[in-house]
């Protein structure tokens, strides 16, 4: 027993000082971002963002179970269209593929999840779930309020990012897979919110899932039309497993085979394969 103890003080007291680490006093007066083609590139990540990298893995590898708890937007996942979200996908590869059958996947996402509410709702949640990770999905519903919306939005994931860091629990912030066509027009200001999310994670130190990024270069590569529904606000069956897929990567750096290959040559990386069951 107190083996056991000495053992999850260790790993609590290493969270601690990775997350004193990432930590930053952020001017909350000074929005990061002034515009839509304000992008934070690769090269621009701090060293600290290793250490996030590192400690996941590290829980990937334990022999400690771990609760990974996910927040914010579903992406529109209705059981009648889809037979599993992208959440469930991740869960059966982590207990499957990676052997971590003791893993707790807690999914408490919700159609149009509003960031500004969910920092309202972010301490009650992880008192009641005490995660070791928190996934957290900006949907659509705040990017309708356009530029006006644009700094109380990157005001709330400081918020939501404090709150993880209050509770002693490591944040991956996602930027929403959408392939939105032309005549959206009231999502027109959600590449404005994309920099948004990335500009908070790196300042942050936070992991980033960019799959905006991983479906642009889709959508440029390869047909993903059987991605998302008519409306391109929902994800279809491949669209969910696909977000797992990079979900996996970018936290385990573990490539699955798959048929389709994307290139991300803009970032000097060649090509890579991700997972498709």
């Amino acid at each position: 027993m107190l083996a056991h103890r000495a053992t999850l003080n260790s790993n609590s007291n290493r969270r601690r000082r990775l997350l004193a680490i990432h930590s930053t006093s952020v001017s909350q007066s000074e929005p990061a971002i002034r515009g839509a083609n304000s992008l934070v590139s690769a090269s621009e990540k701090s060293s600290t963002l290793e250490s996030a990298d590192d400690l996941v893995r590290e829980y990937l590898r334990g022999s400690s179970p771990r609760t990974w708890l996910f927040v914010g937007d579903c992406l529109g996942f209705a059981p009648q269209m889809v037979r599993r979200s992208y959440i469930e996908y991740f869960s059966d590869i982590l207990r499957a593929r990676l052997n971590r059958a003791a893993e707790a996947v807690v999914d408490i996402t919700i159609t149009d999840s509003s960031m500004l509410k969910l920092r309202d709702q972010m301490t009650s949640r992880l008192n009641r779930f005490r995660p070791d990770v928190v996934f957290c999905m900006p949907g659509l519903q705040d990017v309708v309020t356009a530029a006006a919306g644009r700094e109380s939005f990157e005001r709330a994931l400081h918020d939501i990012a404090d709150r993880a860091d209050e509770h002693d629990c490591l944040l991956v912030l996602s930027t929403p897979p959408m392939l939105l066509a032309a005549d959206h027009e009231e999502f027109s200001d959600l590449p404005a919110y994309v920099d948004i999310i990335r500009a908070v994670a790196h300042k942050r130190g936070l992991l980033l899932v960019d799959h905006w990024d991983y479906w642009t270069l889709a959508r440029k590569a390869c047909e993903v039309d059987e991605w998302v529904d008519g409306s391109c606000t929902r994800l279809l069956h491949e669209g969910h497993r696909r977000a797992s897929q990079l979900l996996l990567k970018t936290l385990s750096g573990l490539n699955f085979k798959s048929s389709t290959r994307i290139r991300h040559a803009q970032r000097g990386q060649p090509p890579h394969e991700v997972a498709a069951d």
